[in-house]
């Protein structure tokens, strides 16, 4: 035996016997390294699988440096391997371990093949509990970075409830379930602060020298300076101390640590020293470039984090640039971006948009407006991918929240240059995203076989819907996404023919002023070429719109019974603000748009489909007036989609033909808590009798009864999805809706089944429920309901009940924008559908024809109106705004 060796060989020993009890990396280190000097012998084996047993036993809570030692002592290990199910087990534990430093690293590229690695290592590992508990772990925080890496949202969110219901006293998961808790909070731009200080004090509570001491020292150093620069809350800028920022240096410059470790190291003290973009200090902004300039010269080629290090450092020039108006670091920024771009690849990285929106405003030079303008759509389309991906409701109002405001700045920049068609693709780019997943995920496995993938059809059938795998819903979306147009709004010759169809003169996208910018019309006519106009005006701060949107929570509150004003409120308050709003709707857009030369086809009035950014969709348009002047209605129609793509959809459905039958629910009954709508029944039954006397009746009627059913979930589900002869092609719905925004929900109240007491037909069922059944046609749902044209998920994603309809099929949908007076309501629903079957008149002017009829006070009253309704109009001002305004047309 060398002597030198045999050295080594004690030394060794040694340290394997204190690494079972406390070592420090350090320690680790120096251990691994000796043992890589020893002879192939089994002695050196032996000391190796003893290291091995060592680690498992304290990994990865004794320090997560020390996972990358693993695997080459697995493999000396593993020339003269142990015999005996305990090194089975030992050996189990430590590839598991070495998973997960490989995604904690993340060194780990195909997801799939790692979970099938993990399913192998645990057929070997012999059913032993504590491996599966290792194993389990493994797994979860392979799918949780996969979700991270890969902008699922929602997948990070699933693993934080996963992580929550593991062994709370094992401080393993308990550190895995805290970090998850961190992700999920930063992603939906909350503080992660408070979550942060809980971790440290569980760790705390900890006995003196337990390993998760020095597990906690490593993420405080890497996390949290981080945390304390990127809050949320609106607090002071928390600069990192100088001793934070020497920690953070000194975990990249750490012994033993890989190029990929150190430039990790590099650009978090890089990230750190700018403080997310709000370092004022030349010097600190000057020393994070120096960090960010190292982390991209160290990083090798292949490494996932590469595009990171490269956006990082363009921010940091960028941020130089806005402390001391240095125009080279833009210049020095664009090929930073250009190649993040390229090693990116397209919208599935997640940081896409983030990379293509920083490049687009550094190509933004003379001459280069185009290619800015291109970079700045392109960066939209990771926006629709991320809608696609998406299943958790909240985490859809947050991504819908970021398109929105991604799509506003493109869409200013395209009207900067004198480019409306690129303004209307980018603000289509951030509308309705959830509505618009909703509605293609519906055709998903016909999307995939028509791209050749026929396994992957299979695999969705079997595993897809909302809790399908992340790694499956990525493949899916590369699939049917690659080479086609699926992430792209439609077209402008698309948008155009769609017009054609429907009898629309133009397409008008409502978008208020984001000062220094102006509000803007964007106009898409259905013949000629685009324009746009500047509205200074269309500011949402102002003090007309922000009252009326005060009035308007306050009538919803006392409409759902959640305040109660007392017996003396009446809507006074509302219907000032309402009349208010309507000279400044005139003022703000109508007025000017009107004027501003959109066609007048012979022989009608013009027709506008609108497209109201943000709180504009709150805002009836079709009552805007001039002081004392007539309102907008009675010289245009007005109908709203929530996107051109929505529009392009609605009119490539073939119409359904008007029938004298269908399905009218009115009032059925409802828990105590919710008021009956008494006029609503005169509604219904007037309406059946008059219009759709050979369909089916359901609800209460006007004597308290339901002789023909009480009005049901089921019984609505059944009429629109069953397709039985004489069923009618309208459902009218004069019924309780809610729209729960907190929760993201919108449903109508119906009766409780007798069976299972369900009474709430959710917006988020009905686009399935309708799919489910393509050959049942639907020309038309009135929803006379309170609210239902309000979106459930922040109003430019404009999923409502009204917009579930349609994207579930239906031809038109009328819906509403508040609690609509019961007793007026069923006036003007009464003329509608006598427009509507007496008159032939397309839906769109049905609806504005008895608006109008309600302004007229020598208005004329149809012969088959039946006494109550007559009683109602004479006993009520038909005329006030509020009576007729709440009601909007969306689709033919």
């Amino acid at each position: 035996m060398d002597p030198e060796h045999e050295v080594i060989y004690q030394r060794c020993a040694a340290a394997v016997i204190r690494a079972r009890h406390d070592a420090s990396d350090a320690d680790i280190d120096v251990l691994a390294a000796d043992l890589h000097q020893l002879p192939d012998t089994p002695r050196t084996s032996a000391l190796a699988a003893g290291a091995v047993q060592a680690l498992a036993r304290t990994l990865p809570t004794g320090g997560f440096g020390r996972l990358r030692h693993l695997d080459p002592l697995l493999a000396l290990a593993e020339r003269h391997p142990p015999h005996g199910p305990q090194w089975l087990a030992t050996r189990t534990c430590a590839r598991a371990f070495s998973l997960l430093w490989a995604v904690a690293e993340r060194r780990v590229t195909d997801h799939r093949a790692a979970l099938a690695q993990l399913d192998g290592i645990e057929e070997e590992g012999g059913g032993d509990p504590e491996v599966a508990k290792v194993l389990n772990l493994a797994r979860t925080a392979l799918r949780h970075v996969y979700a991270l890496q890969s902008g699922d949202s929602s997948g990070v969110h699933r693993m934080a409830a996963e992580t929550a219901g593991m062994a709370p006293a094992d401080p393993m998961t308990n550190l895995l379930s805290r970090l998850t808790d961190i992700a999920t909070a930063a992603d939906r731009g909350v503080d992660a602060g408070p979550l942060m200080a809980r971790l440290q004090a569980d760790v705390a509570r900890l006995p003196a020298g337990h390993p998760m001491h020095s597990a906690m020292a490593e993420v405080n150093t890497l996390m949290g300076p981080l945390l304390a620069t990127s809050k949320t809350d609106g607090s002071a800028y928390e600069r990192p101390s100088e001793e934070q920022i020497a920690a953070m240096v000194a975990q990249a410059e750490r012994p033993h640590a890989t190029d990929a470790e150190r430039a990790l190291g590099y650009a978090a003290a890089g990230g750190a020293l700018l403080g997310a973009g709000r370092e004022p200090d030349r010097r600190r902004i000057d020393r994070g470039v120096g960090y960010f300039e190292r982390a991209v010269a160290l990083s090798p080629a292949g490494d996932r984090h590469r595009p990171f290090h490269l956006f990082g450092l363009a921010v940091a020039l960028f941020r130089r640039k806005e402390v001391t108006g240095a125009v080279a670091d833009i210049a020095a920024a664009e090929p930073l971006l250009t190649e993040a771009r390229n090693l990116a690849g397209g919208p599935h990285h997640e940081l896409w948009s983030e990379i293509n929106d920083m490049l687009a405003h550094a190509q933004r030079t003379p001459g280069n407006e185009k290619r800015s303008r291109d970079t700045a759509l392109d960066a939209l389309r990771r926006h629709a991918y991320n809608g696609l991906l998406q299943t958790d409701r909240r985490v859809a109002r947050k991504a819908a929240l970021d398109a929105v405001d991604d799509a506003l700045s493109a869409a200013h920049m395209c009207l900067v240059d004198a480019d409306p068609a690129a303004a209307v693709r980018a603000l289509d780019g951030g509308r309705a995203l959830t509505l618009f997943a909703a509605t293609r995920l519906r055709h998903v496995t016909a999307l995939l076989r028509e791209a050749n993938q026929p396994g992957l059809a299979e695999r969705w059938q079997a595993e897809g819907g909302p809790g399908a795998p992340v790694e499956l819903r990525h493949d899916v979306l590369e699939a049917i996404a690659t080479g086609t147009d699926l992430l792209d709004p439609p077209s402008f010759a698309d948008i155009q023919r769609a017009l054609r169809r429907v009898n629309g003169d133009a397409l008008v996208y409502l978008v208020p002023a984001r000062p220094p910018n102006p509000g803007w019309a964007v106009v898409v006519p259905a013949d000629g070429r685009p324009g746009y106009m500047a509205l200074p005006g269309l500011r949402i701060d102002t003090a007309d719109v922000d009252l009326f949107l005060r009035a308007l929570r306050t009538r919803n509150l006392v409409a759902d019974g959640t305040r109660d004003l007392g017996p003396a409120h009446d809507d006074g308050e509302f219907r000032t603000r309402l009349e208010t709003l309507s000279d400044w709707a005139w003022r703000a857009a109508v007025g000017p748009l009107l004027s501003s030369g959109i066609t007048r086809p012979e022989g009608r009035v013009p027709h506008i489909y609108l497209v109201p950014m943000g709180d504009l969709s709150r805002v009836p348009w079709h009552a805007a007036r001039p002081h004392d002047g007539e309102y907008a209605v009675q010289r245009v129609a007005f109908s709203q989609t929530a996107s051109a793509r929505m529009l392009v959809d609605a009119a490539g459905r073939p119409a359904v033909p008007l029938s004298p039958t269908g399905l009218v629910v009115g009032d059925p009954q409802t828990p105590p808590h919710i008021p009956d709508l008494t006029a609503a029944r005169a509604e219904a039954q007037a309406i059946h009798r008059a219009f759709y006397r050979g369909g089916r009746y359901v609800g209460r009627l006007t004597s308290g009864t339901a002789p023909s059913g009480a009005g049901t979930v089921a019984e609505v589900r059944d009429w629109l999805t069953v397709p039985r002869p004489g069923r009618g092609s309208t459902l009218h719905l004069a019924c309780h809706g809610f729209t729960d925004t907190a929760n993201a929900r919108s449903f109508l109240q119906l009766a409780p089944d007798p069976v299972t007491g369900e009474s709430e037909l959710d917006a988020t069922e009905l686009i399935d429920l309708m799919g489910s059944a393509p050959e049942r046609q639907v020309g038309l749902v009135v929803l006379a309901a309170c609210r239902t044209g309000l979106a459930m998920n922040g109003y430019d994603d404009a999923y409502s009940l009204g917009t579930a309809f349609l994207a579930g099929g239906a031809r038109s949908v009328l819906s509403t924008l508040w609690s609509i007076p019961d007793g007026d309501t069923s006036v003007l629903m009464f003329m509608f559908h006598h427009y509507r079957v007496a008159g032939r008149l397309p839906v769109w002017e049905a609806l504005r024809r008895a608006q109008t009829w309600m302004l007229d006070p020598t208005r004329d009253v149809p012969p088959s109106m039946p006494r109550p309704l007559r009683e109602q109009l004479e006993s009520s001002d038909a005329g006030r705004t509020a009576a007729w305004a709440g009601f909007v047309h969306g689709g033919q």
